[in-house]
């Protein structure tokens, strides 16, 4: 082997250990690029979601003002004790019952335990504020946006 075609093996070697290196160093950016791009996603996603919840919350809290200043009464929490579930109203504080069983809903009333003019059976548990969705806060001040307050 000569001198010269020892030169040109060199340079082949070289040459395609470069193109190794740079074909691997490509391969792992692209990765890593990949990776960033997935985390940067989820990152958006979180913040969305943060925005998406404080603009509910803000929509909530229109609501409940809205409702204070027009004297309709919104449900705000639900518990559920003894056998019943109890609403609480806002912004007149009031609570109501909602009784699923008939026979405890008569001795509950017989008892005297529960208002009788706040009481009812067998009907829906109405849905907190704070469970509704937005759409359903917008209709809500939609509707509500013409009334005056009580004079």
């Amino acid at each position: 082997m000569s001198t010269g075609e020892f030169i040109a093996w060199v340079a082949v070697a070289v040459t395609a250990t470069v193109l190794v290196a740079i074909g691997t160093t490509a391969w792992n950016r692209r990765r890593l690029v990949l990776d960033w791009t997935a985390s940067g996603k989820q990152a958006i996603e979180r913040r969305l979601q943060r925005i998406r919840a404080a603009r509910h919350e803000e929509l909530v809290s229109w609501v409940i003002q809205r409702a204070e200043v027009v004297q309709i009464e919104v449900p705000v929490a639900v518990s559920h004790v003894g056998g019943y579930a109890a609403v609480d109203y806002h912004p007149t504080g009031a609570q109501s019952f909602f009784v699923a069983d008939f026979q405890h809903y008569q001795s509950l009333l017989k008892g005297g335990q529960l208002p009788p003019s706040r009481t009812f059976w067998n009907r829906p548990i109405p849905r907190p504020v704070p469970q509704w969705s937005d759409d359903e806060l917008r209709d809500w001040l939609l509707k509500h946006a013409d009334l005056l307050p009580p004079t």
